[in-house]
């Protein structure tokens, strides 16, 4: 071998053993650098309860991390060799439903200690009749399958739907909430390290509040901090990012079709049945329907607001209540009466 050939085959050497090492860690999917701890004890709940072969569901409102936690759980399995096999189903991706996904895994495979993962089963229909069926496929052997579903909240609002019809079909029902899995500090520290998003300490207070600690609008206000220099004190330009803008007009949907009960238990609301993030509160009391709005271009704004509310809830009797407890969220405070007259003023307008 020439000086030249073996001086290339040592620089080959020397980078395969870098690339094993993890110099370039940067090729690193997000999720792939977080500690397992990230979620505080979350992925120990998840994985304790799984290899006991009890079914799972996690419930992730979108827009609080439900593709990291997916992804995040199927690397560590992976990792951890947990399983002998993991199968996916989407029900966008495949064209098989899933009980016919489920019974050709328990035809094709003799082995044990296999997991379905069941993305976005909020999109399956007829989800206790479905689960009847599942529950019917692992009874009879229950060691070689079992079920990890991940659904957005209405596993939480509506508990009942996410059940079979004749058993409880899932052990243990994890709420992926907000303070409960994860802290502000820990979660902007790992973006600053992965995405290079260089930001005052000094903002994480800031960013707290404005975000109501509410994972996609943490990331994009982090992100236009760095990258645009949008003040934090600019609320108009920060809901008009399109990313906060998207979280912050499906949360308004919730909140306008769900009671405060509801809305306490997703966590968007503290023990005053306050909004705790400063944005979606903003964005709650400039909320206009834009189908309103191009119907009734005279309307003031609280009279369009308030018809808002009652286009958003078709086909329902809508309480002053309601009204007034939305108002209370946002820190309005109007009188049942000033509502009244509003509305009986929107109504004549009409």
């Amino acid at each position: 071998m020439t000086y030249f050939g073996h001086f290339l085959t040592c620089v080959i050497r020397s980078a395969i053993k870098l690339i094993q090492g993890g110099i370039f860690d940067m090729q690193k999917a997000y999720f792939e650098t977080l500690p397992k701890n990230y979620f505080g004890g979350f992925y120990e709940k998840v994985t304790s309860a799984l290899i006991k072969g009890e079914n799972v569901c996690v419930s992730v409102i979108p827009g609080f991390g439900e593709k990291t936690v997916f992804n995040f759980l199927n690397y560590n399995f992976l990792e951890d060799e947990l399983f002998n096999r993991i199968f996916i189903y989407d029900p966008e991706l495949e064209s098989v439903t899933l009980t016919d996904f489920a019974k050709q895994i328990d035809a094709n495979n003799s082995v044990d200690n296999n997991l379905l993962i069941v993305r976005f089963f909020e999109r399956i229909e007829n989800k206790p009749e479905v689960l009847e069926k599942l529950d019917s496929i692992r009874r009879k052997n229950p060691k070689k399958l079992v079920y990890l579903v991940i659904s957005n909240q209405e596993a939480i609002l509506y508990p009942q739907t996410h059940q079979a019809l004749s058993t409880v079909f899932f052990s243990s029902l994890i709420h992926f909430g907000i303070s409960d899995t994860f802290d502000i500090k820990k979660m902007i520290d790992s973006l600053v390290d992965y995405y290079g998003w260089r930001i005052d300490p000094k903002l994480f207070k800031d960013i707290e509040k404005l975000s109501g600690e509410i994972p996609r609008i943490i990331k994009y206000l982090v992100k236009e901090s760095y990258e645009s220099r949008i003040p934090l004190s600019d609320k108009n330009r920060l809901i008009s990012i399109p990313q906060i803008s998207f979280q912050l007009n499906f949360l308004t949907k919730i909140l306008l079709t769900h009671d405060p009960r509801q809305i306490n238990l997703l966590g968007l609301t503290d023990d005053k049945n306050k909004l705790k993030s400063e944005l979606l509160k903003y964005y709650l009391k400039n909320f206009r329907s834009e189908m309103i709005a191009k119907l009734y271009p005279n309307l003031g704004d609280t009279e369009c607001r308030i018809l808002s509310f009652f286009s958003a809830n078709q086909g329902e009797i809508v309480s002053l209540d309601k009204l007034a407890n939305l108002m209370k969220m946002s820190d309005e405070d109007f009188s049942l009466l000033q509502k009244s007259r509003y509305i009986l003023d929107s109504c004549k307008g009409s």
